[in-house]
């Protein structure tokens, strides 16, 4: 564990270059002082909160925090993963995260939960010049999983919406994933549903992988 008592000492003076944080559990107020600490940072994964305890440790996290917490790395970013931030955090519509300025990044995942905005939207905030993998992440607004379900046709529409914007404007995309974290009890009942959904990418984007997780960690 890194204690960063003094924080203006300990700035820009760390040598890691990935950060990966799974079961956070503290405030974005800590954890903008632990994004301080690298001098570069180019991946950046923050899996969920730890929210099995009393305290309410998500009442304050919002998805678009963490396009000011990462600021100060935007220019070398080259991946960023962002699951859930928790029960509280649901978005309102519109609410979106831009990361139109990171000339660097290559890699976005996003959850569903914290992320409500429309395919023409979404296109103009998260498609930077370089990105040629999304994956839109489905899992538990906490440490549990979530259901199969979840992804219905709604999301398959808006899906196809953003995969064709991102065609017509000849974004680079190429790879599509759409991330499960499921427990035993949600066996999918229609595979086929989900990789059918195949043949409605537009010419240039390769493919859409449904990654079943029963298990974040591995």
């Amino acid at each position: 564990m890194v204690v960063l008592n003094d924080r203006q000492k300990h700035e820009r003076t760390g040598c890691l270059t990935t950060l990966i944080l799974y079961s956070f559990k503290a405030t974005p107020s800590e954890l903008a002082i632990l994004l301080a600490w690298p001098k570069i940072l180019e991946h950046f994964t923050f899996e969920q909160l730890h929210t099995t305890d009393p305290i309410p440790y998500d009442v304050n996290w919002k998805l678009l925090m963490f396009e000011i917490l990462l600021a100060p790395h935007r220019s070398t970013l080259q991946s960023i993963s962002i699951g859930s931030t928790g029960a509280a955090s649901l978005p309102v519509v519109g609410d979106a995260i831009d990361f139109s300025r990171s000339p660097e990044l290559q890699k976005l995942g996003l959850s569903h939960r914290g992320w409500l905005c429309s395919p023409e939207q979404s296109n103009s905030t998260i498609l930077t010049s370089k990105l040629y993998s999304f994956a839109w992440n489905f899992g538990g607004c906490d440490e549990r999983s979530a259901s199969w379900a979840e992804f219905g046709q709604v999301q398959a529409d808006w899906l196809f919406s953003f995969a064709k914007l991102a065609y017509d404007q000849k974004s680079d995309p190429r790879e599509i994933m759409i991330r499960f974290q499921l427990d035993h009890w949600s066996i999918p009942q229609s595979r086929e549903k989900y990789e059918a959904l195949g043949y409605l990418l537009p010419k240039g984007i390769s493919r859409i992988n449904l990654i079943r997780r029963t298990d974040q960690r591995k």
